[in-house]
Protein backbone atom coordinates (compact mmCIF):
# COMPACT_ATOMS: atom_id res chain seq x y z
CA UNK A 1 0.00 0.00 0.00
CA UNK A 2 1.15 3.56 -0.66
CA UNK A 3 2.84 5.15 2.30
CA UNK A 4 3.86 8.68 1.37
CA UNK A 5 1.89 11.82 0.71
CA UNK A 6 3.33 11.89 -2.83
CA UNK A 7 2.00 8.38 -3.56
CA UNK A 8 -1.36 9.15 -1.99
CA UNK A 9 -1.56 12.38 -3.99
CA UNK A 10 -0.88 10.48 -7.23
CA UNK A 11 -3.76 8.13 -6.40
CA UNK A 12 -5.99 11.12 -5.56
CA UNK A 13 -5.08 12.71 -8.89
CA UNK A 14 -6.08 9.52 -10.71
CA UNK A 15 -9.37 9.34 -8.77
CA UNK A 16 -10.09 13.01 -9.52
CA UNK A 17 -9.45 12.40 -13.21
CA UNK A 18 -11.78 9.38 -13.15
CA UNK A 19 -14.49 11.47 -11.45
CA UNK A 20 -14.05 14.27 -13.98
CA UNK A 21 -14.26 11.85 -16.91
CA UNK A 22 -17.02 9.67 -15.45
CA UNK A 23 -19.22 8.18 -18.17
CA UNK A 24 -21.18 5.68 -16.11
CA UNK A 25 -19.13 2.51 -16.40
CA UNK A 26 -16.46 0.83 -14.32
CA UNK A 27 -13.18 2.73 -14.00
CA UNK A 28 -9.86 0.92 -13.72
CA UNK A 29 -6.40 2.44 -13.26
CA UNK A 30 -3.02 1.42 -11.89
CA UNK A 31 -0.48 3.10 -9.66
CA UNK A 32 2.77 1.36 -8.91
CA UNK A 33 1.99 -2.31 -8.35
CA UNK A 34 -1.65 -1.70 -7.45
CA UNK A 35 -4.70 -1.76 -9.67
CA UNK A 36 -7.82 0.12 -8.64
CA UNK A 37 -11.30 -0.58 -9.98
CA UNK A 38 -14.44 1.32 -9.09
CA UNK A 39 -17.90 0.53 -10.41
CA UNK A 40 -19.93 3.57 -9.39
CA UNK A 41 -19.42 7.28 -8.95
CA UNK A 42 -20.24 6.79 -5.26
CA UNK A 43 -17.35 4.30 -5.00
CA UNK A 44 -15.00 6.87 -6.52
CA UNK A 45 -16.16 9.63 -4.18
CA UNK A 46 -15.77 7.36 -1.14
CA UNK A 47 -12.31 6.29 -2.31
CA UNK A 48 -11.36 9.94 -2.71
CA UNK A 49 -12.48 10.70 0.86
CA UNK A 50 -10.42 7.73 2.08
CA UNK A 51 -7.26 8.83 0.28
CA UNK A 52 -7.68 12.42 1.47
CA UNK A 53 -7.68 11.06 5.04
CA UNK A 54 -4.61 8.93 4.34
CA UNK A 55 -2.81 11.91 2.81
CA UNK A 56 -3.54 14.04 5.87
CA UNK A 57 -2.44 11.27 8.22
CA UNK A 58 0.80 10.70 6.30
CA UNK A 59 1.52 14.44 6.41
CA UNK A 60 0.84 14.50 10.14
CA UNK A 61 -1.87 17.09 9.71
CA UNK A 62 -5.11 17.31 11.57
CA UNK A 63 -8.44 18.77 10.63
CA UNK A 64 -9.13 22.25 11.85
CA UNK A 65 -12.37 22.46 13.78
CA UNK A 66 -14.05 25.83 13.86
CA UNK A 67 -16.83 27.01 16.06
CA UNK A 68 -19.61 29.36 15.20
CA UNK A 69 -18.49 32.78 14.06
CA UNK A 70 -20.44 35.53 15.76
CA UNK A 71 -20.19 39.11 14.43
CA UNK A 72 -18.89 41.67 16.93
CA UNK A 73 -21.54 42.91 19.33
CA UNK A 74 -23.89 39.97 18.64
CA UNK A 75 -24.89 37.44 21.21
CA UNK A 76 -25.34 33.91 20.11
Amino acid sequence: MASTTTEYQAILDAIDLAITNWVGGPVKFSHGHRTFEYHTLTDLINARKHYVQLTHAAAGSRRIHTGRIIPGGSRG
